[in-house]
């Protein structure tokens, strides 16, 4: 807190943001005291200090003129989104005032870098305070759990579990409780990693034998105590679950809970020249407040570089298993194969191959799949996500397809890679991150300035993407998924033009409407 008090000092005002009373309550609350009647200033010893240095000292000398400006840290196609702002009459910050509080717009790789308790109205942040509910696995696979309860999970989601839960770890061991059971296979995911770490195929034998385990090695511990940190190299340190807890089968006296979960396998994937692939499409929730905004993007897809196998001997091998890019760079081929493929150019493989009839009609049929899973997770958060004016992000969905060209959704990501490495990167990336940045402008402002006392005079998001970006364009190549102010929801594409399908909600507005204009 006090750190945070920092952004009036630089403004030239000795005062904490904070009043001071707070601090005498936070710490009366703890039965203790704090007196700074005889505390000094910092400045006291640096009277001769070069005030222009610092974390943005000097910079409100500048004449309050109306300049807008943004900062962006200098990561993730931070050139792409300096230019879209700057196309829109904003002056980027300097890159040392990341603990800055005055801005208009902020872009950052991690939302840690954003100060949510000071966010002013009026600012705009491109992460959503609780993201977590969908871009973490634990937080995704819960969302999912509670939006479908007893029907989880839905058919584009494989069978996952928690293995820092003791009712769930054991549905695991009576999955694998038979012989058949115990040849399943399985993909094992730390809960807090990314970019592949810590990723094991393993068959379900491995992960009984991981989870099982002797009762008197181990002190019992409850289903609620948190679980030990994952360790890839000794997937067995964690804590044990208790036969105590009432819900745990007799069967299982004892077995390991730790901070990670396990996920059917994909054994059938489509493959493309003989490999496996995912494919990155984009949602941007362009605002959430005060009526929620939610486009889809469709993206391209990822090759890994080794051939396909399901033998058991090649379960260990990343670069046939996983897609990531992180993963696939360190492959000595890496950049002496196309390993990232358009969507067109997928569909051209498809029916040149044989795999399909009609490659575009292949594609139309999977980027359709895509938008309604979209539309389902939104579904399934949008009573939990955090509903802030100025509040916006933009996500990576990842996806696998089978063999019947039936899309599995893999997990969320907050701040997906928006690099420019290929042709195929270079032709998205640039209008995806331009039209990001226009369409969220444009449903906060009124009047040309994002103002949080007129946000109820926001325009709704199907007229601004009905109007286009500047010039009359297209918005790049989203599509308009939820616009809660006008009650519309996305229904399919074989609704009619751009499928807009008015939603259960619309229908009963437009006939709330036209009753009325009977009564006139």
């Amino acid at each position: 807190y006090f750190c945070r008090s920092l952004d009036t000092w630089l403004d030239g005002k000795c005062e904490p943001l904070i009043d001071p009373d707070h601090w005498k309550l936070k710490f009366a609350a703890h039965d203790k005291t704090i007196d700074v009647s005889d505390g000094k200033s910092i400045f006291d010893a640096c009277d001769e200090a070069d005030d222009s240095q610092g974390d943005g000292a000097g910079f409100d000398d500048l004449p309050d003129d109306g300049t807008r400006y943004f900062y962006v840290n200098k990561s993730n196609g931070w050139k792409m989104v300096e230019n879209a702002m700057v196309a829109k009459g904003f002056t980027r910050l300097p890159f040392e005032y990341h603990n800055r509080l005055n801005f208009d717009l902020k872009w950052v790789e991690n939302k840690k870098h954003i100060n949510y308790p000071h966010h002013k109205a009026g600012q705009l942040v491109n992460h959503i305070e609780n993201s977590q509910i969908v871009c973490n696995k634990f937080g995704l696979l819960g969302t999912l759990q509670d939006h479908y309860g007893d029907n989880f999970p839905p058919n584009y989601f494989p069978m996952t579990y928690r293995l820092d839960r003791a009712n769930e770890v054991v549905q695991v061991l009576e999955k694998l409780s038979t012989e058949e059971g115990q040849k399943e296979v399985w993909i094992h995911k730390p809960a807090n990693m990314n970019c592949g770490k810590g990723i094991e195929i393993v068959t379900g034998e491995a992960v009984k034998e991981m989870l099982e385990k002797p009762a008197e090695d181990e002190e019992a511990v409850s289903e609620d105590s948190p679980a030990a940190a994952f360790n890839p190299n000794s997937p067995t340190r964690a804590k044990k679950g208790s036969v105590g807890q009432g819900i745990i089968n007799s069967k299982y006296s004892s077995f390991n809970l730790q901070s990670s979960l396990v996920q059917k396998y994909l054994t059938n994937p489509l493959l493309i020249e003989g490999k496996k692939f995912d494919v990155r499409v984009y949602c941007l929730i362009a605002r959430t407040a005060p009526a929620a905004i939610v486009l889809f993007h469709p993206g391209y897809i990822r090759l890994s570089l080794e051939n396909f196998t399901m033998d058991t001997d090649k379960l260990s091998d990343l670069f046939v298993h996983l897609t990531n890019a992180a993963v696939q760079k360190k492959h000595p081929e890496y950049k002496n194969v196309e390993s990232i493929w358009s969507m067109d150019k997928m569909g051209e493989y498809l029916q040149s191959s044989g795999k399909v009839e009609d490659g575009a009609a292949a594609i139309d049929k999977l980027t359709e799949q895509f938008q309604t899973i979209v539309l389902d997770v939104w579904k399934a958060s949008s009573k939990k996500i955090t509903r802030k004016f100025g509040q916006f992000d933009l996500l990576g969905f990842d996806f696998m397809v089978d063999e019947d060209l039936q899309a599995k959704l893999i997990e969320v990501n907050t701040n997906p890679a928006l690099f420019c490495d290929t042709p195929v990167q270079e032709s998205i990336m640039p209008p995806l991150v331009e039209s990001t940045i226009g369409f969220v402008l444009k449903t906060h402002e009124v009047h040309g300035k994002v103002d949080a006392g007129k946000m109820s005079q926001c325009a709704n998001g199907k007229d601004v993407f009905e109007g286009g970006a500047d010039g009359g364009g297209k918005w790049a190549d989203f599509k308009l998924l939820v616009d809660e102010a006008s009650g519309y929801e996305w229904a399919g594409d074989g609704a009619g033009a751009g499928g807009a399908m008015v939603s259960p909600r619309g229908s009963a507005v437009q006939a709330v409407r036209e009753l009325a204009a009977k009564s006139d």
